[in-house]
């Protein structure tokens, strides 16, 4: 697996070879968190929000890459009538690349588990990867699971997690080999502490300090692993 950050890098980005074309664009997904991280003051994190708010932050950096992109690109669904709607479709080469997107929010304590961390983003991948079965690829076209992933910390307990290891081990556990990805890239922007998120995975308020993304191949005709 190729990779362009050593592990424990506050970012940075790895690919398989298959996805080699893709690796400026998410080291201009991480270019563009700290940016909007530098000139925006204290917003709500977007990358705490929902899958269609952090793809069309996947296809600005996509299209920084000169990687024609679409977002919200109709395609037929098996045994269905009714058109679907990719959340990003994007040419690498001659190949059309269809992505299904969906969001996890693990809830980090002072330590992180890197059991649940990889539990979380693999059933993430899989729900990814079920949503994108069900549409039907031509020749030419590949499907792709993403997965964006946004650790959730909760303001009482923000100041050990940081003291810890628990932000250490979210960076791991997305570089780890133990998550079978195509694609990951992550980043924890700096300045991020004193900021409080507007939305949780159990309600209430969340401080987001990170966001990963990674993603597979959806393998015709048969399951990996």
């Amino acid at each position: 697996m190729a990779r362009t950050a050593s592990a424990g890098a506050i970012s940075g980005c790895k690919t398989t070879a298959r996805f080699k074309r893709l690796r400026p664009a998410l080291r201009e997904w991480v270019s563009i968190i700290q940016e909007y991280v530098h000139q925006s003051g204290e917003p709500p994190y977007f990358w705490g929000s929902y899958e269609r708010v952090n793809c069309g932050l996947l296809a600005a950096a996509l299209w920084r890459a000169r990687i024609p992109t679409l977002q919200e690109f109709e395609s037929g669904r098996k045994g269905q009538e009714e058109l679907g709607r990719i959340d990003l479709s994007l040419q690498l080469g001659r190949v059309i690349c269809n992505i299904e997107a969906k969001m996890v929010w693990p809830v980090l304590g002072p330590v992180a588990d890197a059991d649940y961390l990889v539990r979380r983003i693999e059933e993430s991948l899989a729900e990814a990867e079920r949503g994108a079965r069900k549409y039907s690829p031509f020749r030419s076209e590949q499907r792709l699971a993403l997965s964006f992933v946004v650790p959730a910390v909760q303001p009482e307990t923000y100041a050990a997690a940081r003291r810890g290891t628990a932000l250490r081990q979210f960076t791991s556990v997305v570089q780890d080999s133990a998550l079978d990805a195509d694609i990951r890239a992550w980043c924890l922007p700096r300045g991020t502490a004193r900021w409080e998120g507007c939305h949780g995975t159990r309600g209430g308020s969340y401080y987001y300090p990170a966001v990963a993304v990674l993603g597979r191949l959806v393998m015709k005709g048969k399951r990996r692993g």
